[in-house]
């Protein structure tokens, strides 16, 4: 019997936890709240001006701002250099003290204040001693920062019941900042906690290429003024026709060479005749599939969106047969956009989050081990 893991990691990986206790998740300003139907778009906030930023001693740190406008590089780049070191009490201190940290895909349970934080990086240290973390790029919206990062490290401790295996891992995630006086606030991560999983050959493959580490970004690019309303409009466009089913539509908003790369499993689908085999494909599995934008915000000449995808699974989806199940899945796009149109697109979901919906995924089983359920016969396995 094909086994998979439990969801445990998903709210643990990436900068990110559910605490164990769950708490009613809180408007936070300048955020949408999720509508039925795709349209709902968020104007980029303007510049922040610091106050100054106490250190883990109550006085500013070497690496922290002091006063005057935020550089968003430099904080990340600080707090993520502190975090590499292993010196958690100062990548904490770049957070308000009333900081709360949410993984997309457990949106009503929170992580919260410093030592929340800090026992979460802890349990990360422990389960991957040499982890480290790099931004690839940064938003930097003022108010509203987002960060695309890379982690890597090695599996040397033990994790929710899977012991130490020395697998090498590494995984992409995705943070969307909510900024106050020069710090960080609230904070929403997405990341595919799926492929740390199948890194440590914890879940078969199912005929699928384990997910490659991604490469380490030597320096961030980063991204900074209001972009074209356009491009938010556009980006809003597509997900009506999609929720329409109306492929032309989806089509018209995107470049015919535009690319899609999907940070769940490394892959990249190029051109517009893919795209519609993916669509086709999900209208199949899920024919009342429908996007509802949480925000989405224009930073120069891309768009960032955090979404819900909504849906009830009628038809196969693969090896999976349809359950007839709904779910609402949590994802965030970063897209490029060229001349009002979709050049590039990083898609950032987790695949568990479905899958625990649709109920392949036992929850709270001992070791984190679960017998995967409701597949018709598989292909073969192929890691390699």
């Amino acid at each position: 019997m094909k086994k998979l893991i439990t969801l445990a990691l998903v709210a643990g990986l990436a900068f990110t936890a559910a605490c164990k206790k769950k708490e009613e998740p809180k408007p936070t300003p300048g955020v949408a709240k999720p509508g039925p139907a795709a349209g709902t778009t968020t104007p980029a906030p303007t510049a922040t001006t610091a106050q100054p930023a106490a250190g883990t001693d109550g006085k500013p740190g070497a690496d922290e701002p002091s006063g005057g406008p935020i550089d968003a590089q430099s904080v990340i780049n600080a707090q993520f250099a502190a975090f590499n070191e292993g010196n958690l009490e100062r990548a904490a201190a770049f957070v308000t003290e009333d900081y709360e940290d949410r993984n997309a895909a457990s949106p009503d349970t929170a992580v919260k204040g410093r030592e929340g934080i800090i026992k979460v990086w802890q349990g990360l240290k422990s389960a991957f001693s040499d982890l480290r973390v790099a931004a690839k790029r940064i938003f930097d919206a003022g108010g509203i920062w987002v960060v695309q990062g890379v982690a890597h490290g090695t599996h040397t401790g033990e994790l929710h019941g899977i012991k130490a295996t020395g697998e090498k891992v590494g995984w992409e995630f995705l943070r969307y900042l909510q900024i106050e006086n020069g710090k960080m606030k609230r904070s929403v991560v997405y990341m595919p906690s799926l492929v740390i999983y199948r890194q440590i050959k914890a879940i078969p493959s199912r005929g699928e290429k384990t997910p490659p580490i991604p490469a380490w970004p030597d320096k961030a690019e980063v991204i900074t003024g209001e972009g074209p309303q356009a491009n938010v409009d556009a980006y809003v466009a597509v997900h009506k026709a999609m929720n329409e089913n109306k492929w032309e539509g989806v089509a018209a908003g995107a470049k015919p060479d535009m690319t899609l790369y999907n940070t769940a499993n490394g892959r990249t689908i190029k051109g517009v005749d893919e795209q519609k085999k993916m669509f086709e494909g999900m209208k199949k599995a899920f024919p009342d599939s429908a996007f509802a934008d949480e925000v989405v915000i224009g930073v120069g000449n891309w768009v960032i969106a955090r979404t819900i995808m909504s849906g009830t699974h009628k038809g196969d989806m693969g090896p999976i047969k349809a359950t007839n199940k709904p779910i609402a899945v949590h994802g965030a796009d970063v897209v490029k956009m060229e001349g009002g149109k979709a050049v590039h697109l990083e898609a950032y979901r987790d695949p568990v989050e479905m899958m625990s919906q649709l109920g392949l995924f036992a929850l709270g089983v001992p070791g984190g081990a679960a017998p995967m359920k409701n597949e018709k016969e598989a292909p073969a396995e192929d890691d390699e």
